[in-house]
């Protein structure tokens, strides 16, 4: 379990790409290899020979095998589950329908896949029914993203499918409509008419885009000269725009978008790119793929379920319906041969996460039937209890891989990243994060004893578990979309996980936040110091000063539902579904003011109040440091656990904390002079995860 990982910059090459189409950016003095770093790409051109269809992701082969699948494979237990939730959950008729949306798309796709999977009668009827219903609606405005993207997609892999099945009548009027509304779009992101055009990281540039490339695809062999050509430049377009999206992929899969949105961006990324090594053999995976799973599998909370499955940073929400993980889980699964991803889809699956209100059919398009999954959770120590997503600063730690373990999140870093950071100076499609670096989550089972507001329309630093200085937060704070560029073109000063280790029995980690903090503020250091002591104990060590006196606010949110009790002064215990959580401030000769209170988030899509706990000096100061010590208790009875004996000294360079069978010892400062990390178990009694 034990790992050291410390990080300071990207042990990678920033400008380094391993996928062999995606463009190149020289390093500075290496501008001159022009053979190795071209100024223009060449164009892509169609395949010499066009493989039989289908062939944009579901091919005969793949056919056959999902139809034994659903025979007598998995897919036989979940199939009938599955089809019966996206029933309920996307009811309509085309006849109703007046423009397309993503809820039609889903519904398409459906048809097609069970006409291409079963020959189901019913489902060809109902699949030509809504494309003709389509081709007879109007050509959507350019700035509609999304939607035209989604429903894109799905027209272009429905005349894959099921063209051959068509009314030639149908058929050539989808592939006018599909061509129409393909290059409204490409047209629009050519000359920069709409705000996402060159936003590479963004979910409406790869949605877009992978609509307009798999449209283009489609029409590889239309019978119109016309639309084949128009079909060539809109698979350029598309390929190229991908090809460009990849060097510009953070390399350890992570994402700016963090969660929810990056798996909405995922889920089109890799539909793009099982139909282009389908349709012509080009792959566009990289390592960076590989690393999505360990990216995906780690942000996963230890009890997922349908009210939540995920810590959910930035405008993402906990519940599942928008995008789960399981699809990318079956497709990275697929393309790696990977047997842990496969079995926490099938898991999660199982247990009906993801079924409902989204493209729940990716889920048979992307499991691959041969492949065995690993037994999940992986309790037998396969995959480690921590991890950090370096370039994001993305830290989750758990006490174990059952599902009663402890988890705690951590986030710090630039809002793009740090490769971004030296290769790029613009918005690459971080609008939905959030000004919150430092903050935390902690989630017990399935219980979250700590919320994260989700969606903002208002994005709000005090809205999360980190501080606010002069009552100010951070920069980015009060936007309705987060302004990278305001954090990119100003005086830079550290922001990031200085350190990151997992000791075993303890893990270690220290956040700089300083930069996350406008410099009109004077603030000389906000370094978080976080360290988890399995299985239930989280320290969090805060040291802030500045050039002038300031207030320093600090922030903790959890349910308004749940009971909050103060024990004793500077003791609360919060009891939330099951779990508990006892919150003690111990004495470090600093006087604190203390307010709990009902919070209300104003313009929030998801999370409406919350229950605020607020530490704050009481007057002005320059220097102020906060030491809080959370311990979750679970069980039957968790309420009934008396108050814990906690100690905490200074000790020159030292700060020690003693609890009935425990003594941990930390630095105060990172200047190398000081102790390390210690942690002394004092009885017998193990803490490592079972």
């Amino acid at each position: 379990m034990g790992r050291k990982d410390r990080f300071h910059k990207p042990a990678t090459d920033l400008f380094a790409c391993d996928v062999p189409t995606a463009f190149r950016l020289p390093p500075p003095g290496r501008e001159c290899e022009l053979e190795r770093f071209p100024v223009f790409a060449p164009l892509p051109d169609w395949p010499e020979q066009l493989p039989p269809r289908p062939r944009l992701a579901l091919t005969p082969e793949r056919i056959e095998a999902t139809r034994r699948d659903i025979e007598a494979g998995f897919l036989h237990g979940v199939w009938e589950r599955i089809w019966q939730a996206h029933l309920e959950n996307h009811p309509g008729s085309p006849e109703e329908m007046r423009q397309p949306d993503r809820g039609h798309a889903y519904i398409l796709s459906w048809r097609a896949m069970r006409w291409a999977l079963l020959r189901d009668e019913r489902a060809l009827q109902e699949a030509t029914a809504w494309l003709e219903a389509i081709a007879s609606s109007p050509i959507a405005d350019h700035r509609e993203s999304l939607a035209s993207g989604e429903v894109l997609a799905t027209v272009a892999l429905s005349l894959d499918w099921i063209g051959d099945d068509l009314p030639e009548g149908t058929a050539a009027a989808v592939r006018r409509w599909m061509a129409a509304e393909a290059a409204q779009v490409a047209r629009a992101a050519e000359i920069g008419a709409v705000w996402w055009a060159d936003c590479w990281l963004q979910n409406h540039l790869i949605v877009n885009e992978c609509g307009i490339g798999l449209a283009g695809m489609a029409l590889a062999d239309a019978p119109e000269p016309q639309l084949r050509q128009v079909g060539l430049d809109l698979y350029r377009h598309a390929l190229t725009c991908f090809r460009k999206a990849v060097f510009f992929q953070p390399p350890d899969g992570s994402s700016p978008e963090l969660c929810r949105y990056a798996y909405f961006m995922y889920e089109a990324q890799l539909l793009f790119f099982e139909a282009l090594l389908t349709f012509s053999g080009e792959s566009l995976y990289g390592d960076f793929a590989r690393r999505r799973i360990d990216y995906i599998l780690q942000q996963l909370i230890p009890l997922p379920t349908l009210a939540g499955d995920l810590l959910n940073w930035g405008d993402n929400s906990r519940d599942t319906w928008p995008h789960p993980p399981t699809s990318l889980l079956y497709c990275l699964a697929r393309r790696y041969r990977h047997t842990l991803a496969q079995g926490a889809a099938d898991w999660l699956v199982s247990r009906g996460v993801g079924m409902a209100k989204n493209k729940s059919w990716l889920i048979p398009l992307f499991r691959d039937p041969v492949l065995q999954g690993a037994a999940w959770p992986p309790v037998d120590g396969t995959l480690p209890a921590s991890y950090h997503a370096e370039d994001q600063g993305l830290i989750t730690m758990r006490s174990s891989w059952s599902e009663d373990a402890a988890m705690v999140g951590v986030l710090c870093g630039p809002f793009q990243g740090h490769r971004l950071l030296r290769v790029a100076d613009k918005d690459m499609g971080a609008a939905h994060r959030h000004p919150d670096n430092g903050a935390f989550q902690i989630c017990a089972g399935s219980t979250y004893l700590t919320v994260d507001p989700g969606y903002e329309y208002l994005k709000n630093t005090g809205n999360h578990n980190t501080i606010l200085i002069d009552g100010q937060g951070q920069t980015g704070d009060g936007n309705t979309w987060y302004n990278v560029n305001n954090s990119l073109n100003r005086e830079r000063q550290p922001l990031g996980i200085v350190r990151f280790e997992d000791l075993g029995d303890v893990c270690h980690v220290l956040a700089d936040v300083t930069g996350a903090y406008d410099a009109d503020l004077e603030v000389d250091r906000f370094q978080r110091r976080f360290l988890f002591v399995r299985p239930d104990l989280l320290v969090i060590h805060d040291r802030l000063s500045g050039a002038v006196p300031h207030e320093y606010r600090w922030l903790l949110h959890t349910d308004p539902g749940d009971a909050f009790t103060e024990v004793r002064p500077g003791y609360w215990r919060l009891q939330a579904n099951g779990a508990a959580m006892d919150i003690c401030l111990p004495e470090l000769g600093e006087e604190m003011e203390r307010q709990v209170r009902l919070y209300r988030i104003p313009r929030s899509r998801f999370v409406k109040q919350t229950r605020r706990l607020e530490l704050y000096n009481a007057e002005p100061r320059t220097a102020v440091d906060f030491l809080v010590v959370l311990r979750i208790r679970r069980g039957r009875h968790p309420q009934d656990t008396p108050p814990a004996d906690i100690r905490v000294e200074r000790d020159g360079r030292a700060m020690h904390l003693r609890m009935e069978d425990l003594r941990l010892t930390w630095p105060v400062d990172e200047d190398g002079a000081g102790p390390t990390v210690s942690c002394d178990r004092t009885t017998s009694r193990s803490s490592r995860p079972a």
